[in-house]
């Protein structure tokens, strides 16, 4: 018989039948006769979910690999040489799994892919997420939903705790059609933060069951926010962006960019709108806002920071950051390390 999500009820079931602490810590919800009021409606909403068939790895070196997805992690410096096996979080009969580790500042997970859903979600710090065609930065209150099999490379723009929640493909077809940035709530954070608990391997309980159900469902009401920047397909305009990101002061307009590259300014910002979604100026606009957070979190102040990103004051700065992001840079820096760094007032 088919259970929650399509797992074998057996997984889960016989190790309660045969531990009655087991039993009575779940409130009953499992019960050795048969099935409770809450577990007979979770059977009937979910029971259409089926797990894709697992996949055999072969015994050779690049088995780690197959099929275009990373099932070892990559070490963080406080694992040596030891990096995450994501194998059993990849092919687990529970359809959500999580793992969680720690970077220091600058650290780089390279490309890689994973063949569930992914939910990207830092606990502390910030991590920038980059992909073929965005690129996300990932403050706390914030995670990075990525579909199955989108490669994509994590930077620790500062120390960063990051959690990662695998998603099985069949189910994260109801989740955003789009890679995104979305808002952590209080609820969310709190079901992350249990479900990197929860083992990938049998027996299970069926509150780690109920844990993911719970997450699909509130991904599903989730606002999306604006910190991403999409990176064109267009090889010329691609090689343009790349040139005004080394220098976010770059003061040169439209104009002079479209004579640079021999072409008038109305096909510039049309090539633009077309691979990108944005405009010349717009794009210009939130690429400075977003690097300028890395300068930000280094501890630099903030009109330091305005000048470098090309604004003419702080206030300006201020200004288009807030109608960007949603809050002042000063509330950014102190979301972003959880307090204002041990009382002290951020520098303007």
């Amino acid at each position: 018989m088919v259970g929650v999500w399509g797992i074998q009820r057996g997984t889960f079931r016989k190790r309660m039948r045969t531990d009655p602490e087991q039993m009575s810590g779940l409130g009953g919800i499992a019960r050795a006769g048969g099935k409770s009021s809450l577990e007979k409606t979770c059977v009937k909403q979910w029971q259409h979910f089926r797990l894709p068939q697992k996949r055999h790895l072969s015994k050779t070196p690049h088995s780690l690999y197959q099929f275009g997805h990373a099932f070892m992690g990559f070490a963080s410096p406080q694992r040596g040489d030891h990096a995450l096996d994501l194998q059993h979080a990849h092919t687990s009969d529970i359809p959500v799994t999580g793992v969680v580790d720690t970077y220091p500042a600058g650290h780089v997970v390279p490309l890689h892919s994973h063949p569930r859903g992914h939910l990207i979600y830092a606990s502390s710090g910030v991590l920038l997420v980059q992909a073929s065609t965005e690129q996300w930065l990932v403050p706390p209150t914030t995670a990075v939903w990525l579909r199955p099999s989108i490669q994509h490379q994590l930077t620790a723009i500062t120390a960063v705790t990051a959690h990662g929640i695998f998603i099985a493909e069949n189910i994260s077809a109801d989740l955003p059609p789009v890679d995104c940035v979305v808002h952590v709530s209080p609820l969310m954070r709190e079901l992350i933060t249990e479900l990197v608990k929860v083992p990938h391997q049998p027996p299970f309980e069926l509150r780690d069951v109920l844990l993911g159900q719970l997450l699909v469902e509130e991904l599903k009401t989730v606002v999306r926010l604006p910190f991403h920047l999409p990176w064109p397909d267009d090889k010329l305009i691609s090689e343009i962006c790349e040139n005004l990101m080394r220098d976010l002061s770059h003061a040169d307009n439209a104009e002079v960019v479209a004579q640079r590259y021999a072409m008038t300014s109305k096909t510039l910002h049309r090539r633009f709108l077309k691979s990108t979604g944005m405009n010349f100026g717009r794009w210009r606009q939130k690429m400075r806002l977003m690097k300028s957070i890395e300068k930000l979190l280094q501890g630099l102040p903030i009109t330091h920071v305005a000048l470098e990103s090309g604004y003419e004051s702080h206030s300006a700065y201020s200004v288009a950051f807030k109608k960007t992001f949603g809050c002042p840079p000063s509330e950014f820096i102190s979301t972003a390390y959880g307090n204002k760094k041990s009382g002290q007032g951020v520098p303007a």
